[in-house]
């Protein structure tokens, strides 16, 4: 799009320059021919004078009397009446010379012949600065026409990035505005996809996990009951039969169930991306300052310059997001967000300043109760190869580790 934009605009201006600077070049180069002749005229006219004058006297013309008369780069022959020719100059008459002749009072005539390449170089003299101009134009329009293509195809380029983004589940992505009609009107489009992606891709894998989990615990209960219920001595054979066989079915029912969890993971590690997990955790964090300004309280981050990680970036600003909320809604004074690699793991730890309760642990799946969000955001810590623990420490700090990417 740039190249176009950048050959179009000097395409534009080459023509311009040319159906005018042709024409004006043309009548330039007439109008000096034109004044050229008319000095060559008017020389001659004043050296018959002069010569007439001197013959009048009745002093002899000589060679130095005429080299006198004569000007730069001209050939100057006077023909008396009687007597013998006199010329003073370089070079013998060409074609190409002007060469204007006048009778002197007497009988005689004076011949004056200027240099044709003297009237070229004036002529090529005058054009010069047209060309000049031409060409500082034509430069001027290809460096007018790189800014303006870069600043034209500049919002194009953030919103194919943008687009990309989107595909590769980063919803997050700031889109911003335009002054341009046509791109702002796509920026619009795709701010209103990703909210609507986002909002879907949460709903979708909130289902997934609380459903899987829901399925396999009463599963799981059913079959531990049905295989107590195997094993029991007062079990008739033939129940004992139809318990085998409700068994091999509830188990086959518990792989699909897992299998299904299991492809909900992959994909979820499928959609990782490379990103730079201090500039995500600060981008998360700033978008938490108004509410913590609401609240009173301070949200402060440490990071210790660029972290590479590969991760969901919309998965973890879910985790960071609901350790934020808690940390806030349950928490007390300053919020602290650090970042850190940490041997194998690299790790985010959020902090407040309300006491802590228990000891350090790994928080897994459970059921309904204060911490089922928090539980909830350690499956999705878990489907990215990580984990959430709650740290021992006399204040509440949570830490989630992320595998570090591979090298």
């Amino acid at each position: 799009m740039r190249d176009r934009l950048v050959a179009l605009l000097v395409g534009v201006t080459i023509a311009l320059v040319t159906s005018y600077g042709v024409p004006r070049a043309y009548m330039l180069a007439n109008l000096v021919q034109d004044q050229q002749e008319h000095e060559v005229e008017r020389s001659v006219e004043l050296i018959a004078a002069a010569l007439s004058a001197q013959e009048a006297a009745a002093v002899p013309v000589t060679e130095s009397s005429l080299e006198r008369l004569r000007g730069e780069d001209e050939l100057l022959t006077y023909a008396p009446a009687d007597g013998a020719e006199v010329t003073v100059g370089a070079a013998a008459p060409r074609e190409s010379d002007l060469v204007r002749t006048a009778a002197v009072a007497g009988g005689g005539e004076v011949t004056v012949a200027r240099s044709g390449d003297v009237v070229s170089d004036r002529v090529a003299d005058a054009i010069l600065p047209l060309v000049l101009i031409g060409l500082a134009l034509i430069a001027a329009s290809a460096v007018a026409g790189a800014v303006l293509a870069r600043r034209f195809s500049r919002p194009f380029q953030e919103l194919a990035d943008a687009a990309t983004a989107l595909g590769e589940g980063r919803f997050d992505r700031d889109v911003p505005h335009y002054a341009i009609p046509e791109a702002e009107e796509i920026a619009t489009a795709l701010r209103k996809s990703s909210a609507q992606l986002d909002q879907l891709v949460r709903r979708e894998r909130e289902f997934t996990v609380n459903a899987s989990h829901e399925l396999l615990t009463p599963i799981t209960a059913l079959n531990l009951v049905l295989e107590d219920l195997r094993t029991w001595p007062e079990t008739p054979p033939s129940v004992v039969e139809e318990l085998d066989a409700s068994l091999v079915t509830l188990e086959r029912l518990g792989t699909t169930v897992q299998g299904y969890l299991a492809h909900d993971r992959s994909t979820r590690r499928s959609s990782t991306v490379e990103v730079d997990l201090s500039a995500l955790t600060r981008h998360v964090v700033a978008r938490w300052r108004s509410e913590s300004v609401a609240q009173r309280r301070d949200i402060r981050i440490e990071t210790p310059g660029v972290i590479p990680a590969k991760v969901s970036p919309d998965e973890f600003t879910q985790v960071l997001d609901a350790l934020l909320d808690n940390a806030l809604r349950h928490g007390k004074g300053t919020v602290l967000v650090d970042c850190a690699e940490v041997e194998s793991h690299l790790r985010v730890r959020v902090a407040d300043e309300s006491p802590s309760v228990g000891h350090s642990n790994v928080i897994h799946r459970q059921g309904p109760g204060p911490a089922a969000g928090l539980a909830r955001v350690a499956e999705i810590a878990e489907a990215q190869g990580g984990f959430l623990v709650r740290d021992e420490h006399s204040t509440t700090r949570f830490v989630l580790m992320l595998p570090k990417p591979a090298v």
